[in-house]
């Protein structure tokens, strides 16, 4: 009884009064339940597996770990090129590695069992959400530094470009979970591509500063972008209206992540902070402070009931998500 008060205690986080309003849903409370060991001084990335199995980390040093997500075990670590990982994925099936390695600015790709190295991009950005994997494993989309973006068959090396928009980096890109779609931040918008037809057939604008974060929603019909403007974004897709605006965080926004039940959106920042939102209206729903420095990364387990984070401290922790008391929406 006494830890779990003190659990409530220093990690109950903070829901903020921003005035009266209409509530959807009880306050939320989120507590560390684990701390995983990274062996690193920064994590960059953290993704639960698809089938909810397996936690990827990457960080400051060039190693991929890999924990089960049943008892936060670590079962195994893949060495990298020396460099700094800032951006590693699983394919749909968990069996292939897409990761961007800061060495020669190169985007790798590896069978997730140890198996070694399939592929290597060099002279790419490398940096942040520059490059993702398709869910079938078998394309990846990453970010040249001349502006372009390209989507590489990784069995035939096959290229369609997209090279639409200003001249600039792409921090963030992201495939729809349905494989049907690239979303790809574009300097203050993001555009969005029909892979099929190799068109563009979206453009979200409203963001004041570059797109550092994306995430689609795990059907495919919401979006959420987050910024150096401090804000993140939620937008319903294929209308690509502007369903909802979250202010709040006083630095950049490092990642941005939706439940699988689309109920919860999940924004860290710069400033330390991890924010949790309601999905559907952009209700703010809680704070917490749980990193030393930048909260870099974050990612919902498809149980919808546990999140990960991980920061510049160097820490991964895994958040047990309390749904006592929800209402319906």
């Amino acid at each position: 009884m006494k830890m779990m008060l003190f659990f409530l205690l220093v990690f109950g986080g903070e829901a903020e009064d921003t005035g009266p309003r209409k509530r959807s849903f009880h306050p939320l409370r989120a507590t560390v339940i684990a701390r995983l060991t990274s062996g690193t001084e920064q994590v960059y990335s953290v993704q639960f597996s698809q089938d909810g199995k397996w936690l990827l980390g990457s960080g400051q040093d060039s190693i991929l770990r890999i924990w089960s997500a049943s008892d936060f075990e670590l079962d195994r670590e893949i060495n990298v090129e020396s460099g700094k990982v800032h951006h590693a994925v699983f394919s749909r099936d968990a069996k292939r590695i897409l990761c961007g390695s800061s060495l020669g600015q190169s985007v790798l790709v590896y069978d997730s069992d140890g198996g070694g190295k399939r592929n290597q991009f060099s002279g790419v950005v490398s940096y942040f959400q520059s490059a993702d994997l398709h869910p079938d494993g078998k394309l990846a989309a990453i970010s040249r530094p001349s502006g372009s973006c390209e989507v590489v068959d990784l069995d035939t090396g096959k290229k369609t470009s997209f090279s639409g928009g200003p001249a600039v980096y792409s921090y963030a890109l992201c495939f729809s979970p349905d494989g049907k779609w690239l979303a790809i931040g574009k300097g203050r918008a993001v555009r969005i591509y029909d892979l099929e037809r190799g068109e563009e057939f979206l453009l979200l604008e409203g963001h004041q500063k570059f797109i550092y974060a994306l995430s689609f929603s795990f059907d495919s019909k919401t979006l959420v972008t987050g910024s150096l403007d401090g804000t993140a974004r939620i937008w319903d897709l294929p209308s690509g209206k502007e369903r909802a605006v979250l202010p709040g965080h006083s630095r950049y926004v490092s990642s941005v992540g939706m439940s699988v039940d689309d109920r919860w959106v999940i924004t860290t920042s710069w400033d330390g902070s991890v924010r949790f939102w309601n999905a559907r209206t952009g209700e703010f729903l809680r704070k917490e402070i749980a990193h030393e420095g930048t909260a870099w990364a974050s990612s919902f387990h498809p149980d919808g009931r546990r999140l990960a984070t991980g920061g510049k401290d160097g820490k991964i922790l895994i958040w047990g998500m309390d749904r006592r008391g929800e209402k319906s929406p």
